[in-house]
């Protein structure tokens, strides 16, 4: 535990320098400047090097999400959930590197989106999502204006809305047409902007938002990629709240993919509903208590307010 907790503080300030980047990495696309493609690959190695000390300390910061600080706090997390995906398939480092660079760089079209329809809170009208949807189109712009030349990144910046039955953008492809990393940032960016609540929609369970996930797999997502992310992730995502079949309420702390119906969680309160010791950690693997169904997770939010 006393090691989990040293690498979590290790993964916080990874996080806070991070965002840091990616705020200027916007700051710059957006008024013409150079993107510090070092600093940005120096960031790449970082989440790498955090997911081979341990892949789920990294993952259990999924959660700290900040409202006001979105689009900085969604590519990084698209960038971890990512790589711990290519990690889980056991990508070259060269390919993991690329795939975090590219999925850092994914949303850098959106620095050429005007501000009052990237920040407006209502639902975008038919055309602000017209010039919303430009967005990968302006990515590729930036890229190539910057001389970078990595095939795996520029594919996840032009192709990470494409969706396996063709209905995607911007170019309509589908099936084995969808550059598979971009298919894996896809689904990462899809999970991420679920779970994350926005001024106009609620945040949506993680177990709710793998359920989705589920549901669109051979529509939006290759069956495959939808099959491996959920093994990344798990059934029951880290700070997933659970009920137990006991009546305790508990919260997903890790999990093995040899089970994953089985994961580890951590008791936040007993059966009469009372606050508890947090270090109490049961392992459902190694116990009759399962599962009953997700706590108060009851928040909804439209599959089309993700974009």
């Amino acid at each position: 535990m006393e090691y989990l907790k040293v690498e979590k503080e290790k993964v916080k300030e990874l996080y806070k320098a991070s965002q840091d980047v990616i705020n200027e990495v916007m700051h710059n696309a957006r008024f013409g400047k150079a993107l510090q493609q070092g600093v940005i690959r120096k960031q790449a190695i970082d989440v790498l090097s955090s997911i081979k000390r341990d892949n789920l300390a990294l993952l259990s910061l999924l959660n700290l999400k900040n409202f006001d600080e979105y689009t900085f706090t969604h590519c990084l997390n698209v960038a971890v959930l990512s790589t711990s995906f290519a990690y889980h398939l056991k990508f070259t480092e060269d390919k993991l590197l690329s795939v975090g660079r590219g999925a850092f760089l994914h949303d850098i079209g959106k620095a050429k989106v005007p501000l009052n329809i990237l920040n407006k809170p209502d639902k975008l009208s038919d055309s602000e999502f017209r010039i919303m949807a430009m967005h990968p189109t302006f990515g590729e712009q930036i890229y190539h204006k910057e001389s970078m030349n990595d095939d795996i990144e520029l594919s996840i910046v032009l192709h990470h809305h494409e969706s396996f039955d063709g209905s995607g953008y911007p170019d309509k492809q589908s099936g084995s047409q969808i550059n598979r990393f971009a298919s894996i940032v896809s689904i990462a960016d899809f999970y991420d902007a679920l779970t994350t609540e926005r001024v106009y929609k609620k945040v949506i369970h993680p177990a709710e938002a793998i359920q989705i996930i589920y549901s669109l797999s051979g529509k939006k997502f290759d069956p495959r990629v939808v099959n491996h992310f959920i093994k990344t992730i798990g059934i029951y995502p880290i700070g997933s709240l659970v009920e137990l079949s006991d009546e305790r309420i508990g919260m997903v702390v890790a999990f093995s993919r040899d089970n994953l119906l089985k994961p580890v969680v951590q008791i936040i309160k007993n059966e009469s509903g009372i606050l508890v010791n947090q270090n109490d950690l049961l392992s459902l693997l190694d116990s009759d208590i399962y599962i009953k169904g997700l706590y108060k997770a009851d928040v909804k939010a439209s599959v089309n307010d993700i974009i």
